[in-house]
């Protein structure tokens, strides 16, 4: 096994483009926020495996409609491109501009993990649908999950308690904090054509 458990997470960063400190005082005028980048690193490196910037013109796989799990696909793409017998030699061959810009050259993906790794994630990345794509090429995940994303089956399982509303609205039910976490593991064998 590796010792070394990839981590997943988002990175932001700040506008810092035209405008200068005349910027604040323009209205009206659309100005970036900045943007972010969700980038995978070995624990042990500092150095990016992988990455994707959060943007609403990537594209999204079917099936992968919300941005954290079709940010998570994409890494898991990337990353499947460094794994051992993963792929073949021919797929491991890209092309790229030179530095100088002025031609092209071959380059060649080099493959650094033995077998598929094991990645850690925020809730922004979880859903079912991304266990199972992973589980089924071969990857660990270890992710927190949102409410909305829970497995199907485990609702039964979760303590719920009646509330009053503020407002004249009907009752509803409503999770229950956790003081203690929820572990629910999800076992998907690794398939040829996942």
């Amino acid at each position: 096994a590796i010792a070394e458990l990839d981590a997943s997470d988002e990175s932001t960063w700040g506008f810092s483009g035209y405008c200068g400190e005349a910027g604040g005082r323009l209205k009206n005028k659309p100005v970036g926020k900045g943007g972010q980048t969700v980038m995978v690193f070995d624990v042990t490196n500092r150095y990016p495996r992988a990455y994707h910037h959060r943007h609403k013109l990537q594209p999204r796989p079917a099936g992968f409609n919300a941005e954290g799990p079709a940010e998570m696909h994409s890494l898991l793409s990337q990353i499947e491109f460094l794994v051992d017998g993963a792929k073949t030699d021919e797929e491991l061959i890209f092309e790229e501009m030179t530095p100088d810009g002025m031609g092209k050259r071959l380059y060649k993906k080099k493959r650094i993990y033995p077998i598929f790794p094991h990645m850690t994630a925020d809730n922004h990345f979880s859903g079912e649908h991304v266990l199972t794509y992973a589980g089924g090429m071969g990857y660990g995940l270890t992710l927190t999950t949102r409410r909305d994303r829970f497995p199907k089956g485990l609702h039964a399982y979760f303590h719920h308690e009646k509330l009053q509303p503020a407002s004249t609205k009907a009752k509803r039910a409503k999770v229950m904090r956790y003081e203690k976490p929820i572990v629910a593991i999800n076992q998907t064998a690794a398939t040829a054509t996942a």
